[in-house]
């Protein structure tokens, strides 16, 4: 009759053992004399001893490291402070009770926990919390680093090169038709998207159809290390953590880049190009509340120098800054000589270099109101006049995007000085005969 039991149970989904099994076990059970049985030892608590920070490098001075980040991977510095990259523990629960006969089954009680010790398995299924571990993590990173670092890059030597910020490129490259350095594209802006879907789409599918995460990081071979120069394994570690720290810090340098255009419209070089006492205590004063006066100043003097690095030398007749000397315009860009500024004689200019623009605003001048904006000197951060963007009056619209300078000295290709006026500084008033 168990064994009739037995077998339907089988066949409705719910198995049980055969009786004469279970009876046999405890035929041995109280029959077996000969042994006393041994008690089980009692378990020792297990005693985490925590790596010791001062031992390896971490993300702040005296950090703790979570226990996770025990540092066997390269570029570990301890920094999870929201534990994303905590390991996923899954419970162990013993088996259901699944006897029929039983008024009550009772479920299983854990008996302990299991914790995955390779994340990414060879298989394109696995659960939301392995996936998203701290290989995954660690992938995205490194991703995400190279294309910040392409970006830096090329958000530096796009505006160097052509004097256009990194987030106006767009703007310049669309203007009558795709150009790309000037030159024009024979493509149309919605060919450029599908140009653009289909190839990144291809080789993303690619990359992500290689499951092993290490060959998919770092394919290496002859297309993607011609050179060979990570063939040697420790070069090749020293080379990941270069390229890791390198991928953090253009991370950090592309926010900084995203930041100041949202705040300031300026690009990298131009915003340095500017950041002198004028832009800080006038426009960024709350800034001095949080940094001290020393690390400011020699930060300005820094960003004054490098300014330099991308100054214009202009041949002939040349119109300079009377404090640095930096070449501003030449005499032949000269609109008209009978403007004036509050202090005296000031030119109006078809076009000047090496200048930095300051925010628009609306000026009620001598001869109507206009949308102006101080112009700074890139070499040592002086104003050194105004650009018209907007003319409201008719007869004053031809002052638009030219630039007024105050008189100082031209140059010419010899050395000599053509003229020489007063060291007053440049005011916010026009007047002109024009």
């Amino acid at each position: 009759m168990a064994a009739i039991a037995a077998t339907t149970s089988y066949l409705f989904g719910t198995h049980l053992y055969s009786p004469t099994t279970l009876n046999t076990g405890r035929f041995h059970a109280l029959f077996n004399f000969g042994t006393k049985k041994t008690p089980t030892p009692p378990k020792k608590k297990e005693v985490k001893v925590k790596p010791v920070s001062g031992d390896r490098l971490v993300w702040f001075p005296k950090a703790e490291p979570p226990e996770w980040l025990d540092g066997s991977m390269i570029g570990d510095r301890g920094f999870d402070p929201f534990g994303f990259a905590r390991p996923a523990e899954y419970l162990q629960f013993d088996l259901d009770s699944l006897d029929q006969n039983l008024a009550k089954n009772l479920a299983g009680d854990v008996i302990g926990t299991r914790v995955e010790v390779a994340e990414v398995k060879p298989t394109p299924f696995q659960p939301y919390t392995e996936v998203f571990g701290i290989q995954r993590f660690r992938e995205c990173e490194v991703i995400h680093g190279r294309w910040a670092m392409l970006g830096a890059l090329g958000a530096l030597a796009v505006e160097a090169l052509t004097g256009v910020a990194w987030q106006d490129a767009g703007k310049v490259e669309l203007v009558e038709g795709s150009s790309y350095l000037g030159l024009p594209l024979p493509f149309s802006l919605t060919t450029l998207i599908w140009i653009e879907v289909i190839v990144i789409g291809y080789i993303e599918f690619q990359r992500n159809a290689e499951l092993d995460p290490e060959k998919r990081l770092y394919p290496g071979g002859k297309f993607f290390d011609p050179l060979g120069l990570a063939v040697d394994p420790d070069e090749k570690a020293r080379l990941q953590l270069a390229e890791i720290k390198h991928s953090r810090l253009a991370m950090v340098v592309f926010l900084i880049f995203a930041i100041q255009a949202a705040v300031t419209g300026k690009g990298p070089i131009s915003f340095i190009a500017t950041f002198n006492k004028y832009i800080i205590f006038n426009h960024y004063s709350p800034l001095l509340l949080l940094l001290p006066f020393s690390p400011l100043s020699q930060l300005s003097l820094l960003c004054r120098l490098m300014g330099r690095l991308f100054v214009v030398n202009l041949e002939g007749k040349i119109y300079s800054c009377k404090h640095c000397h930096t070449h501003l315009a030449l005499y032949d860009d000269i609109y008209s000589k009978t403007f004036h500024c509050r202090h005296g004689k000031a030119y109006l200019f078809n076009k000047v270099v090496n200048v930095s623009i300051g925010e628009m605003e609306d000026r009620q001048m001598m001869t109507g109101l206009h949308t102006v904006a101080d112009i700074f000197c890139v070499g040592c951060g002086s104003i050194v006049g105004w650009q018209y963007e907007t003319a409201y009056e008719k007869n004053q619209k031809y002052k638009e995007g030219k630039s007024v300078l105050e008189r100082y000295k031209v140059s010419g290709p010899d050395g000599s000085n053509y003229w020489i006026s007063h060291e007053a500084h440049v005011g916010g008033s026009d007047a002109d005969d024009a």
